[in-house]
């Protein structure tokens, strides 16, 4: 029709979507259990990235990121775990601060797409720490767990 010159009747749709809660460190979500939380990456901006020189997965990290916080003593370890779904490679890192030059403190990315995360870490010191669930490129669904 339209290369004929006549009008015709159309739907447009329209989705908005919002970014997570969590897209920002200083709006990280608390992790107080160790049930699985369900989170996505698909909409958040890439807000967390390191030279390839002080990446502590081994990898560029350009994907979309969200973060979590935990509070952990001096000594304690942890272990996270991000398993991502079946078309997401998900990589996880730890920071101490939301600061831009922020060290990543341990970080993991071995795991393929739909292939789980799972990283363990040991407190240096009393304080919040802020853990990243990223990707190299894009974004996707996930479940994150804290033990």
């Amino acid at each position: 029709l339209a290369a004929s010159g006549r009008g015709a009747d159309f739907d447009l749709g329209v989705k908005i979507v919002h970014t997570p809660e969590n897209d920002r460190c200083e709006d990280a979500t608390p992790i107080l259990t160790s049930a699985p939380i369900a989170g996505d990456t698909t909409w958040a901006h890439d807000d967390s990235a390191y030279p390839l020189g002080q990446s502590c997965t081994g990898y560029l990290l350009g994907g979309h990121d969200v973060f979590y916080a935990v509070d952990l003593l001096a000594g304690q370890t942890i272990t996270i775990r991000v398993a991502p779904a079946p078309d997401y490679d998900v990589a996880v890192y730890v920071r101490p601060a939301c600061d831009a030059d922020a060290a990543c403190l341990a970080g993991r990315d071995a795991a393929l797409k739909g292939g789980e995360e799972v990283l363990p870490f040991t407190a240096p010191e009393d304080g919040t720490y802020y853990i990243v669930v990223d990707g190299a490129v894009g974004g996707g669904a996930f479940e994150i767990s804290v033990e």
